[in-house]
């Protein structure tokens, strides 16, 4: 089942999602993002992500190709597929909604409301919620009925609300995905990031934002790795024969770490918009090479330093990753990636360098963390500092 959440701009609707994602299990739920404005869940947890990490695209034909394909093939992931869509009754979002069965409608403007209900129920879809965002309000229940009315507060980055319209929600959806797990309607082996999250007893920390709000989020250290290849990694996990699909938030040194943990077995990372992409393992080649993609290389000392660009439009489609090939280095040395797009994307361009030293990926401000390693002169989870990556940029 494919739920829209729908409603005009600025009226929370990524917030809200954020808040009913915590109330679902995540094995159970699918969160599509069909609208190319770079924001998700991450902006949220981060202010700092939102103002300066964002990359708005646009409604072209491309983008329009890459969501309908995909959610013409998430019903298979996950017994429900909540979808976010953009602000405006368009004829992208109207082709959206046609392949959807269900929404909700999040707006501060009443208007707005009425609009959005008439916009879904004309095209045949049916209205689980129609839900009035107050920035200083209070929350309430006003029907917990079909549709369910209410008004959910506050809803801001960097704040995770949990209202009483969102436990009604919920409530609902957990109904749907028990008839579908009943009907033995999914199927995908699956490790989430909470899984390991709790395998390695890792808490909610808090957290100070830059605009002073405090959070409670999930927060990955390179030391993490050590221990998840001692629980998790190893001749058994690599030596199971079924595709192994690695799903949820996580910075991309801990997808790569999690492709290279399981290796040679076939690792998937799941996205959003596709579902589980088979991550490669490609062969370098001269300068680089891949559809839509741009390679820089810079060798210092230690390591070598890859960065790749999306070109067009900030959007690579996953079908052309067999033509993916990171440029040639020296196997001498290590290699630190970078690059903004897909975790499968880079984790397929990091096991391009699975016969180097050792390969980091690099989040600025957070330095590059060492995922894949074969030398000793690092360890797994080391963290190279931005500052000594910037100078081997720069030079």
């Amino acid at each position: 089942m494919k739920i829209i959440v729908a409603g005009p701009p600025h009226s929370g609707k990524s917030c809200f999602l954020y808040g009913l994602c915590r109330l679902l299990p995540r094995h159970d739920y699918f969160l599509f993002r069909a609208c190319p404005d770079g924001e998700g869940t991450w902006t949220y947890r981060n202010e700092m992500n939102a103002v300066e990490l964002r990359h708005k695209g646009k409604f072209d034909q491309a983008f329009m190709q890459y969501v309908l394909g995909g959610l013409a093939k998430c019903a298979d992931h996950a017994p429900i597929t909540l979808v976010d869509v953009g602000g405006v009754r368009s004829p992208e979002n109207e082709a959206i909604f046609r392949t959807c069965d269900a929404f909700i409608v999040i707006s501060s403007k009443d208007e707005e409301t009425v609009a959005w209900r008439e916009f879904g129920e004309k095209l045949g879809l049916k209205c689980l919620a129609l839900l009035k965002s107050d920035l200083h309000g209070s929350n309430s229940l006003e029907d917990a009925g079909a549709p369910i009315v209410g008004t959910v507060a506050g809803l801001e980055r960097g704040d995770l609300v949990v209202s009483p319209a969102h436990e009604a929600l919920a409530e609902v959806l957990k109904k749907f995905i028990a008839a579908r797990v009943a009907a033995k309607e999914t199927k995908m082996n699956m490790i989430t990031t909470q899984q390991i999250a709790d395998t390695l007893g890792k808490v909610e920390v808090e957290r100070t934002l830059p605009n002073g709000k405090v959070v409670k989020q999930l927060v990955w250290e390179g030391s993490d790795l050590v221990r998840l290849q001692a629980k998790m990694f190893g001749p058994k996990a690599a030596e199971a024969t079924e595709p192994l699909t690695f799903d949820g938030p996580a910075p991309a040194w801990l997808a790569v770490a999690f492709v290279h943990g399981i290796h040679p077995r076939c690792a998937q990372l799941n996205d959003p918009r596709l579902g589980a992409v088979d991550v490669r393992a490609p062969k370098p080649s001269g300068s680089g090479e891949g559809k839509n993609l741009k390679f820089s290389v810079k060798e210092n000392g230690e390591f070598t330093l890859v960065e790749f660009e999306i070109i067009e439009g900030g959007v690579f489609d996953a079908n052309d990753l067999d033509g993916v090939r990171p440029p040639t280095v020296n196997g001498q040395k290590g290699v630190v990636l970078s690059g903004r797009g897909p975790n499968w994307l880079t984790a397929t361009i990091a096991m391009g360098y699975h016969a180097t030293r050792w390969v980091a990926c690099w989040q600025p401000g957070s330095g590059a963390t060492i995922a894949m390693n074969h030398h000793p002169e690092r360890k797994l989870g080391d963290v190279i500092t931005d500052e000594v990556i910037r100078e081997a940029r720069n030079k």
